[in-house]
């Protein structure tokens, strides 16, 4: 009976599991490493479907810009063939006076002006003159158009050698 209880006692002792549980937790370990390495994986096929995906969004943007620039390319050469048109038809009016529409940039960018001129000389830094024979060639032009003469006082016409001619009446004061 003695060696029954020592059985007894022995088999109701808990078996020693501690390496058990050390393999088992060394397992589990190798598992979060698989599935840590399967994670990126997958974050890794992720990222590199989205950047294809972006590529090809690119792409296309890439191609749409190309096509507005061309839009852009041919309105801008349509504005500069209007002025240039309007420029023609409005010099066509007058004899000695041009009217310079665009004025280039030093940087080569175009900017609308209006500015009368005369031999390439801007209205603002001609002589009295020449001012007045301007002056002269716009009143005559709108005559023209409208086909109407109004008389023109002249002043200071003394300072002035060679008028242009004019079919409206010029008092000279």
């Amino acid at each position: 009976a003695e060696a029954i209880k020592k059985e007894i006692n022995d088999m109701t002792e808990a078996p020693d599991t501690r390496v058990l549980s050390e393999r088992k937790q060394s397992l589990r370990n190798e598992i979060r490493q698989i599935e840590t390495y399967l994670g990126r994986k997958e974050y890794i096929k992720n990222n590199s479907d989205r950047i294809s995906d972006l590529e090809k969004e690119l792409r296309k943007k890439s191609e749409e810009l190309a096509r507005l620039e061309g839009v852009e390319f041919t309105m801008m050469q349509f504005a500069k063939a209007r002025i240039a048109a309007v420029e023609d038809k409005i010099n066509g009016l007058f004899s000695i006076t041009k009217f310079k529409m665009v004025d280039t940039q030093i940087n080569g960018g175009e900017v609308e002006v209006c500015e009368a001129m005369a031999d390439g000389i801007p209205y603002s830094t001609q002589n009295n003159a020449m001012r007045f024979n301007m002056g002269i060639d716009v009143i005559n032009a709108i005559c023209k158009s409208e086909g109407i003469t109004a008389p023109i006082f002249a002043d200071n016409s003394e300072s002035v050698n060679d008028i242009i001619p004019t079919l409206s009446q010029m008092i000279r004061l």
